[in-house]
C-alpha cells in the first residue's frame, strides 16, 4: 500500500480496498494491526486511502522519542519563540481569535472562542493506560501489537531517557465507534505481554 501513489489512489476507505484486495482473513489482520498503529486509527472504514498512504510514508523512518517527555519540547518552543521577540504569556483569557491561528484546544472551545460552530472529523479514541515499574519483570516484552484486539504496548523508558531509574510503560486500546472499555482490560494485556508487572507498580494512572 505505502508504494502506491496517493495522487492517483481511488477515493475510497481503507476498508473498500482492503474487500478488494486482500482475501485472507489473517492477512487483512496483520494488515490492520499496523494500519492501527501507524495511523492511530482503530476503524478502517473511516479512514481515506489516499490520507493513509500519506501517513504511512510519513511513518516509514520510525518514530523519534523525546528524551525528558513533551514538556522537553514546550520548554525549547518557549525558548525559540522568546530568541525572535515574541512575548509568551500563559494563564491568560483569551476572548478574541485572529486568523491565522493554531489552537491546540478541544472543538468546542475553539467554537466558543470563534463564536460559530467548526466542521468537526470522526473523533480518533484511545483508551491509555500509563504505568510506572520500579523494574521490567524479567522476561517481559518491550513491546507488543494484538491482531485480534486493537491493543497496544510500549515500553518507552527502553528508547527514551525518563525523570526516574525504573521503567515507563505505555498500554492502550485503539478506540472504535461504539467500542467500551476498561481498565482491567487494558491491564489484562499487560499481564499477557509482561507477567509480574503488578508488583513492581511504583505509580498508574
Amino acid at each position: 500500500m505505502r508504494s502506491m501513489d496517493p495522487d492517483t489512489a481511488p477515493r475510497i476507505s481503507v476498508a473498500e480496498w482492503l474487500d478488494s484486495n486482500v482475501e485472507s482473513p489473517d492477512q487483512r489482520k496483520v494488515m490492520e494491526t499496523f494500519l492501527r498503529l501507524s495511523c492511530y486509527a482503530a476503524d478502517p472504514r473511516q479512514l481515506s486511502l489516499a490520507l493513509t498512504i500519506k501517513q504511512l510514508r510519513l511513518s516509514a523512518g520510525g518514530v523519534l522519542y523525546v528524551h525528558g517527555g513533551w514538556q522537553t519540547m514546550i520548554d525549547l518552543l518557549t525558548q525559540a519563540a522568546i530568541s525572535v521577540g515574541v512575548e509568551v504569556e500563559t494563564s491568560a483569557t483569551v476572548t478574541q481569535v485572529e486568523s491565522p491561528a493554531v489552537l491546540a484546544i478541544p472543538p468546542q472551545e475553539v467554537e466558543a472562542l470563534l463564536g460559530r460552530p467548526i466542521e468537526r472529523p470522526p473523533a480518533i479514541r484511545m483508551a491509555c493506560l500509563d504505568l510506572g515499574l520500579t523494574r521490567l519483570p524479567e522476561g517481559a516484552a518491550h513491546f507488543a501489537l494484538s491482531a485480534d484486539e486493537p491493543m497496544y504496548l510500549s515500553v518507552q523508558s527502553q528508547w527514551a531517557k525518563i525523570a526516574h531509574n525504573g521503567s515507563t510503560v505505555h498500554v492502550a486500546q485503539y478506540r472504535r465507534t461504539g467500542d467500551s472499555v476498561e481498565r482491567a482490560d487494558l491491564e489484562a494485556f499487560a499481564d499477557i505481554v509482561m507477567p509480574g508487572w503488578r508488583e513492581q507498580v511504583l505509580t498508574s494512572r
